[in-house]
């Protein structure tokens, strides 16, 4: 049963509402244990404006995800896809190199085979 004080709400509002608001706080405890976005107490007030606009940003982006995906007929939730996401691993190798008496610095990113359900989700994002 759900109750709320908004009388002038249909049905189909109020079902609507509490379902954005569980996605809201189901992605919050999401983001606060996989990015390890916690409440950080700041003196300085423009380190706590940043701590803040970084979590705001990254739940935008989870919305984006989870939209995005609603829209290919796939309602999982922010949790569960970056649950199956984290499996698809990316690897960066800096190495020097010794060219004619120089030494450079070099980058390699190398992926991981993406699995059928990485693959999936990729292109219900529109992702190469």
């Amino acid at each position: 049963m759900l109750r709320t004080d908004r009388t002038e709400f249909t049905d189909q509002q109020i079902w609507e509402t509490y379902m954005m608001l569980s996605r809201v706080e189901s992605t919050f405890h999401c983001l606060k244990s996989s990015l390890g976005l916690r409440p950080y107490f700041q003196q300085i007030e423009a380190r706590a404006d940043a701590h803040l606009f970084i979590s705001v940003l990254a739940y935008h982006l989870c919305c984006t995800i989870e939209y995005k995906l609603r829209q290919g007929e796939d309602h999982r939730s922010w949790g569960s896809i970056h649950e199956i996401l984290s499996t698809h691993q990316r690897l960066s190798l800096e190495y020097n190199v010794k060219e004619q008496n120089q030494t450079q610095r070099r980058h390699l990113r190398l992926c991981s085979q993406a699995e059928p359900e990485h693959r999936q989700i990729y292109q219900r994002l529109n992702l190469k």
